[in-house]
């Protein structure tokens, strides 16, 4: 994502040291609602050069009146001695809107370092089975990262944390709970900056109950037209003439 695109050159230069924590979690109902919640400790330093708690406030809300179906429940930006912490929350009736975020024509308002921390979303469909798969790449967004020195990379951690109605069919989520329909992935950010992280995960979409009730619909209407179709065939040969009717 691009957030400041008039300090696009601070940004990069001050993560070049910089380290940060994240946490996102995702709550997915069974209607395909969502909430995402997510918090970032980044040095304070960084969003001072890239021009203050007012630019990133006007970056974010320019970011989200791209997708006006998604609203912004919560965003506190406080200070921690050297350390800001950033805190979103976002709600919308459908997750796909909130995937519809990370696309890059979604985004023109954030900096690359940051489109690179918010990752990647590909979803694909196959009946009722989707695929999620989401990938972050702390390694390009620090572009300095290998060279920090190692207490400044120790116990930084990315977290990435779903809640989903039911059990996934597969995914590569480090641990699970709540009986498999809680996952999540646990990353150390050395391990951020070595290679990109996947999250991957494969399910049955939970259908609302209109969806069956619209299919049903459908199938009615479908024996309706049969049917139609049927006795007007009937009435068609019905009229046809016979071969012992028929002229010599």
């Amino acid at each position: 994502m691009r957030f400041f695109l008039t300090a696009a050159l601070c940004i990069v230069v001050t993560l070049l040291t910089s380290c940060f924590d994240g946490k996102e979690e995702l709550w997915l109902a069974k209607d395909g609602a969502a909430i995402f919640e997510a918090t970032y400790d980044v040095p304070t330093t960084t969003v001072r050069l890239s021009g203050g708690e007012a630019k990133l406030r006007g970056s974010v809300d320019e970011w989200l009146k791209e997708s006006p179906e998604v609203r912004c429940e919560a965003f506190d930006i406080s200070q921690h001695e050297d350390r800001t912490r950033i805190h979103i929350r976002l709600s919308c009736a459908s997750v796909l809107k909130i995937a519809d975020l990370s696309k890059p024509e979604k985004s023109k308002s954030m900096p690359n370092p940051f489109q690179h921390i918010a990752g990647v979303v590909e979803v694909k469909r196959n009946g009722l089975d989707v695929e999620l798969t989401r990938t972050i790449s702390p390694n390009r967004a620090l572009v300095g990262g290998l060279f920090m020195p190692r207490k400044e990379i120790d116990g930084r951690r990315l977290v990435y944390v779903m809640h989903l109605p039911q059990a996934p069919l597969e995914s590569n989520a480090t641990r699970t709970e709540d009986g498999g329909k809680t996952l999540v992935w646990d990353y150390t950010l050395a391990e951020g900056l070595k290679h990109p992280l996947v999250t991957r995960l494969k399910g049955r979409v939970p259908l609302p109950w209109w969806v069956f009730g619209g299919a049903g619909v459908v199938g009615v209407g479908l024996v309706w037209v049969g049917y139609r179709g049927f006795k007007r065939l009937a009435r068609v040969r019905s009229e046809r003439p016979r071969d012992s009717d028929a002229p010599p």
